[in-house]
């Protein structure tokens, strides 16, 4: 035999379930058994809208109201101290990772600028005047940005009277360096380079 659940709800909020899980079948008046100090599910008043206690899903009021709760003041502190704790360790090595690749950049750099500026020379048999002669004579695309400065007019440059060849007419730019007076991660100034 198949139960079936009935339910009258009255406007104060109050329900008369009688409730048999399906396949099981319905107990004869007889054979329920109560002890006398629990209140059984039938006669308990339920809320709308909140589930009873039933052996389909065995959970109460109280254990849903528990596993529904927040966090406590305790275990938002601790999460927020290890978020701390990481930042602490990850930022001076983000940033020392920044100025690492500031420093490859520059590098770089000073490397393709030097070869332009020997290039010019040699071909020319004379020195740029400037750094825009080596990018009208096709030599450099484009003056690149000081990664330490940020700019592209603050690169310094070295002038010698000194001939690099037996050719070569006119003295010019010899050398750039950066333009930035911080120091690099080796000890030596970023101008020195």
């Amino acid at each position: 035999m198949i139960a079936t659940t009935s339910a009258t709800v009255s406007t104060t909020r109050s329900a008369t379930v009688d409730c048999v899980p399906e396949g099981r079948p319905e107990k004869s008046p007889g054979q329920a058994k109560r002890s006398p100090g629990k209140a059984h599910s039938q006669n308990k008043a339920v809320p709308e809208g909140r589930p009873e206690k039933s052996p389909e899903n065995g959970a109460t009021l109280k254990k849903i109201r528990q596993s529904a709760s927040g966090f406590t003041l305790i275990e938002l502190l601790i999460v927020m101290t290890i978020i701390a704790i990481l930042a602490t360790l990850a930022i001076p090595r983000f940033i020392g990772a920044i100025k690492s690749a500031r420093e490859a950049v520059l590098r770089e750099d000073l490397s393709v600028m030097r070869n332009a500026i020997d290039s010019y020379t040699m071909d020319k048999q004379k020195g740029p005047q400037s750094l825009d002669d080596l990018v009208q004579s096709g030599y450099l695309r484009t003056i690149p940005q000081d990664p330490m400065t940020h700019s592209k007019d603050t690169w310094v440059t070295d002038t010698s009277d000194a001939m690099f060849s037996i050719d070569q007419t006119d003295p010019g730019i010899s050398d750039i360096h950066s333009g930035s007076d911080e120091t690099g991660s080796d000890g030596q100034p970023y101008s020195s380079w």
